[in-house]
């Protein structure tokens, strides 16, 4: 497991120092708790409070290319959780067997969440 350096994160996105050092407090956090914790892009956008969307993606972007998140493109049954996890958006089918509900479903950008799993350490000073 590697170690995100907060220093080097906020140097690569300085005009977004607040928003990284909220969304690294949220995932050392999330390290006290469970090395795999997952968090939605609504969630960490609400938490981070960004200056923009974009500004979020480049940031969560940047993560996933050193490896320290995993980004998931998660299909869910309206209410009742997940179905399949897929890497990117194009390998998600047209309809797929909602095993939750024991019917098959056609999929729509609602039914979509794209999800980020923690895969580092982001314990060095971010609190």
């Amino acid at each position: 497991m590697s170690t995100i350096n907060s220093e080097t994160l906020i140097n690569n996105f300085p005009e977004d120092r607040d928003t990284v050092q909220r969304l690294l407090a949220i995932f050392d956090d999330s390290q006290e708790r469970t090395r795999l914790k997952e968090f939605t892009l609504k969630r960490l956008f609400d938490r981070t409070l960004p200056r923009s969307e974009i500004a979020l993606a480049q940031i969560l972007n940047y993560l996933v290319s050193t490896g320290s998140l995993k980004r998931i493109v998660r299909v869910e049954s309206p209410n009742l959780g997940g179905v399949e996890d897929f890497s990117s958006l194009m390998e998600v089918p047209e309809v797929i067997h909602d095993w939750r509900r024991d019917i098959e479903m056609c999929v729509t950008p609602e039914d979509i969440n794209i999800i980020y799993k923690v895969i580092s350490d982001f314990g060095d000073g971010a609190r």
